[in-house]
């Protein structure tokens, strides 16, 4: 009884936490990181301002797990693309359409106001570690490629792998997509042709 007690109890806090990270995307996403406070997330999560504390200590703590939750969920998705009968370059095709349709709009906001930014030393260096699975998937598509003559070979493999994110950065989204004419499915298609052409070899 006592076991089941605690697992009932385990399971209600990991749900509270998650409906807790959805509420607080939402605000943090409509109105920006410094335009709410936690007060305002407990209010709108319908819980007491201490019960949101014991989950998260501060606003940077919320953002930074779903950015974890947001990056572990890529993941999934590029072991589903690995696994797939496809060429290297389909794959990295796919990987390409992933992260820029769960990405780049994603993160405008947070990005435009300098949240992440003014990050702690230790909260960017988590956010760095939690990336390099990301970019170590892309790596290994791009060396791939390479080995069966479907990238650039002289491409280096470094540059060639942060471009990826240099081109789903939420800066272009947001300057041609949220203040031009171009529609998301425009622009994601638009990089991925002008990527694919960059890594293709020499004609």
């Amino acid at each position: 009884m006592g076991v089941a007690g605690r697992s009932l109890k385990e399971r209600q806090y990991q749900e509270r936490e998650e409906y807790i990270l959805q509420v607080s995307e939402e605000l943090l996403f409509a109105k920006g990181y410094y335009e709410i406070s936690m007060d305002d997330i407990a209010a709108q999560v319908g819980i007491a301002r201490g019960t949101l504390y014991r989950h998260f200590a501060s606003k940077e703590d919320l953002v930074f797990a779903f950015i974890k939750r947001d990056l572990s969920a890529l993941l999934r998705n590029f072991e589903e693309i690995l696994a797939a009968n496809t060429t290297v370059q389909e794959k990295l095709e796919a990987t390409l359409r992933v992260i820029y349709q769960k990405v780049s709009g994603k993160y405008v906001s947070l990005l435009d106001n300098g949240a992440i930014l003014c990050f702690s030393q230790k909260r960017i260096a988590d956010l760095n570690e939690i990336r390099e699975p990301l970019l170590e998937h892309i790596r290994r598509l791009l060396e791939a490629g390479k080995a069966t003559g479907e990238f650039d070979a002289t491409l280096p493999t470094d540059v060639t792998t942060f471009a990826i994110l240099t081109l789903a950065s939420p800066t272009i989204y947001k300057r041609l997509v949220i203040e031009g004419n171009k529609t998301k499915e425009e622009l994601e298609t638009d990089l991925i042709r002008m990527y694919l052409k960059i890594v293709a070899p020499p004609s």
